[in-house]
């Protein structure tokens, strides 16, 4: 490893760790929560705005299919939001309104 980079790299601090930031365990995970809970808003946002996309049926029952394909065409198409907005326990964050 080239000098300059030396003071870059502490070679003291074990691989896989970070220096540990100023703020409380708790603010720290308020921040985290907060932040999940909005990835989880937009990726419901995402997942309502491609239901709604799909053609009226006049039968409701036909608009009932319909709608169950598009939840599973939005399944396979995003499998990693689908699995944070439904595998993923809610922050505290979002069971209080997000205050």
């Amino acid at each position: 490893m080239p000098a300059e980079n030396d003071r870059l790299w502490n070679r003291s601090r074990p691989l896989g760790r970070l220096p540990s930031p100023s703020r409380s365990r708790r603010e720290q995970s308020l921040s985290r929560d907060h932040l999940l809970t909005e990835v989880l808003r937009r990726c419901f946002q995402h997942f309502a705005a491609h239901l709604d996309d799909r053609p009226p049926q006049e039968d409701p029952g036909d608009d009932l299919r319909q709608l169950g394909v598009r939840y599973l065409g939005f399944a396979q198409a995003h499998p990693l939001q689908y699995r944070l907005m439904f595998s993923t326990k809610r922050p505290e964050a979002a069971k209080d309104g997000g205050s």
